[in-house]
């Protein structure tokens, strides 16, 4: 080794030894800023090893995976530090302090994704069926699934559900568009089912919940078989644990229809993944299959169409193929035939998406008028659309007592006025309208979330069944019966065990967030952190249009809850059940380096 080579050397070992000490200190400044211990020191040797190999390892080579690892390391810093301070506080620091920890955490995750961004580039998937691991794999999945329907017997009695058997039991009642008018029927049509036929409600609901799941392992299947099909069996493997996470069978069995949108959901997004190997394969018998699952899912909620619509806008974009536009037109046409002419037909009341699409501005807007000080005539100005009271109802995470004060008539007839009144209270207060888009939103993209928390009253996944207390009044209560008590244990005090009172989710019991790991893959924020990663990766990094057209589905549906009126599991079931899916068409629609040459030409 000559003198120079040397001197590089020892270089390069102070600067990653430089670099892993400010990346320990940010992980330990975000803990001991905001709680009274550190990390163990165990782990913390463990995670300065790690730094300074990846450090020391990276190549000089500046080029565009080298600036997109330190944006996104900047940007996934962001959301730690702004999550933790969400999380514990209910506010942003806005501060040095702040700053320094962002800059510090952005030291310590920059050589870790740099290394994936490489070895996703450098990657290519050996193709390897393997039926006999497929059929070992799904398998076990059932045999998992049946333990717990078991263990939660007769399901998840929650939701909205005691509603739904009332407004198709009585005829003053109107059916409401709110709600999917269909699943809400076919909800009816088994819990009426087990009244009459055995004198038990609940009978019926396990029929109806056994369905559900039914339908649940079905596209499971399908989902394995096609990634046993483009991948191999390690894929198959993995994939395997993930529908092992509780959280998926637990959505199975509940009286949600975000069960059968995230399936539907998912063959879509395979469906449309075949279609992107093979542009072939619209032929008629596909093209029929691929509009009747775009259909189903619009049908069972109404996000879906908003889905399709950004799908939409994104084939225009991307210049996608007419036949593949006329199929995504015909299917949000039918859809607006569906929930006009035909519910009129039926006698469907209109639901009020309006007021659930203005969730977020609403909260923004109460934020301001609840910690600002505002003028006699800005008080005045905003009670236009929300009284007094209403704007005084404010929760930080969840809109529903705010919305229902809207009055939705005065927008309607006036929205250039409200928008209006929006744009000038942002820039009256922009810091305002921050801190409160991330309390109503950053448990859908903080991975750390601690759960419970009483502030969105809602847990983040309903386990328990609904009492008279905490529902409406049906008349009748659905009770847990389970036939596996053992399992049943761990469930529910993994997700949510306690007596459910006026804090509801606040008073539950969810040990599942103190487990690492097994914790972030049950959450919500992990998944964006993912989709997040993909998006950048597709548009900078192997420039894809392929890859961002699916991607496109995944963050249109992605925008729907984060205009929701609060984050729960179920809301963002659809993003989480298709990871196997979007995953593997990451690696699928890879270009090479050669490809990449005549990419968005």
């Amino acid at each position: 080794m000559t003198i120079s080579e040397n001197k590089h050397s020892w270089m390069k070992i102070i600067i990653a030894i430089a670099m892993s000490f400010c990346g320990l200190l940010g992980i330990q400044m975000q803990y001991l800023n905001y709680t009274s211990t550190g990390l163990g020191k165990e782990i913390l040797i463990i995670v300065f090893f790690c730094t300074f190999k990846m450090y020391y390892r990276i190549p000089v080579k500046r080029n565009v995976q080298f600036y997109t690892s330190i944006v996104l390391s900047v940007f996934y810093a962001m959301i730690l530090e702004f999550g933790f301070q969400l999380d514990i506080m209910s506010c942003i620091q806005f501060n040095i302090m702040t700053a320094a920890t962002v800059l510090l955490l952005a030291i310590e995750i920059f050589p870790f994704l740099h290394y994936i961004i490489y070895y996703f580039e450098q990657k290519t998937i050996a193709i390897e069926s393997d039926k006999k691991n497929l059929k070992r794999c799904f398998a076990v999945i059932v045999l998992f699934w049946i333990m717990a329907y078991l263990a939660l017997f007769p399901g998840v009695y929650a939701t909205d559900a005691p509603y739904w058997y009332h407004e198709f039991l009585r005829k003053e009642i109107p059916i409401s568009s709110q709600w999917s008018p269909v699943y809400c029927g076919i909800f009816y049509f088994f819990v009426n089912a087990g009244k009459v036929i055995f004198d038990n409600y609940s009978i019926g609901f396990a029929a109806f919940t056994l369905l559900q799941m039914s339908v649940s392992l079905y596209v499971i299947w399908k989902v394995l078989s096609f990634i046993n099909d483009k991948m191999n069996r390690m894929w198959v493997i993995l994939s395997t644990l993930f529908f092992l996470l509780p959280t998926h069978v637990i959505l199975s069995l509940t009286s949600a229809q975000d069960s059968i949108f995230a399936v539907s959901f998912a063959m879509v997004v395979l469906l449309l993944i075949e279609y992107l190997l093979d542009e072939q394969f619209l032929s008629k018998k596909n093209a029929i299959k691929l509009f009747l699952w775009m259909f189903l899912m619009c049908v069972i909620r109404n996000n879906g169409v908003y889905v399709l619509t950004f799908l939409l806008l994104s084939a225009l974009l991307l210049k996608a193929r007419r036949k593949f536009l006329i199929l995504l037109t015909g299917v949000i046409i039918f859809v607006f035939v569906y929930q006009g002419p035909v519910y009129a037909l039926c006698g469907v009341q209109k639901g009020t998406a309006l007021r659930e699409m203005l969730s977020l501005p609403l909260q923004q807007m109460a934020w301001v008028y609840n910690n600002d000080d505002l003028t006699e005539n800005q008080r005045k100005e905003m009670q236009k659309f929300v009284p007094d009271e209403g704007w005084n109802t404010y929760e930080p995470l969840i809109s529903d007592h705010v919305k229902a004060n809207l009055n939705i008539k005065e927008v309607q007839n006036d929205k250039l006025s409200f928008l209006k009144s929006y744009i000038s209270f942002s820039v009256f207060d922009p810091i305002g309208y921050v801190q409160a888009f991330g309390l109503q939103t950053f448990s859908l993209w903080y991975p750390n979330k601690n759960w419970p928390d009483p502030r969105p009253w809602h847990p983040y996944i309903d386990i328990l069944c609904y009492a008279e207390s905490v529902g409406y009044e049906p008349g009748f209560v659905i009770k847990r019966d389970s036939l596996f008590p053992q399992y049943q244990w761990i469930l529910e005090n993994l997700y949510g065990v306690g007596s459910p009172g006026d804090g509801y989710g606040g008073n539950l019991k969810m040990f599942f967030s103190k487990i690492p790991i097994f914790s972030t893959l049950c959450q919500a924020g992990f998944y964006s952190c993912l989709l997040a990663f993909f998006g950048v990766y597709a548009v900078f990094v192997n420039r894809n249009k392929k890859m961002v057209l699916i991607l496109s589905a995944e963050f249109g549906m992605w925008l729907t809850v984060l205009l929701s009126p609060v984050i729960m599991y179920r809301y963002c079931a659809p993003f989480i059940f298709t990871a196997p899916l979007y995953v593997s068409a990451m690696f699928l629609l890879k270009k090479t380096c050669v490809e990449k040459h005549n990419a968005w030409k």
